[in-house]
């Protein structure tokens, strides 16, 4: 994985992932591999991956197979592929999710807060007025946000 290759090189310590969309499954496989160098895990819009799940299992979850064919991205590799990691080894990390309230995965993110919700520690929560992308919608804002994100 190259961030892990990145993390180890660079030495960094402390370190805030976030993921956005499909991120979420990434910074969760990095945060297995090396729990002691994150410091927060950022999940931003994106779906909090079950282990053994993929983003496209994640994604049938909620769509029909006639909404799945204009949802889904491409079903290749890296969608595809299962995240296997040990929920156990991330568990001490603090974690924030920021979920976007006009989202066009409003219910991959939905089920995202039902898992925020049924944690109940560990986590804190946020809402955005914006789209799935907030960084262009609301760019004051969600700067402003990850800045206080960051003091945690």
């Amino acid at each position: 994985m190259q961030i892990c290759t990145l993390i180890v090189e660079k030495d960094l310590q402390d370190i805030i992932l976030v993921g956005h969309s499909y991120g979420g499954f990434v910074i969760t496989g990095v945060a297995d591999r090396m729990p002691e160098r994150i410091r927060l895990l950022v999940y931003l819009d994106s779906g909090i991956p079950d282990p053994g799940q993929s983003l496209v299992d994640a994604l049938n979850m909620v769509y029909s197979k006639e909404d799945y064919a204009a949802a889904v991205p491409d079903p290749n590799p890296p969608y595809a592929e299962k995240l296997h990691y040990d929920p156990k080894r991330i568990e001490g990390i603090k974690k924030i999710y920021i979920r976007c309230m006009k989202s066009e995965f409003i219910d991959v993110t939905r089920i995202a807060k039902e898992k925020v919700d049924a944690a109940k520690e560990g986590w804190t929560y946020f809402e955005l007025p914006s789209s799935h992308v907030p960084m262009a919608d609301l760019p004051e804002e969600f700067y402003k946000l990850m800045l206080e994100i960051a003091k945690l």
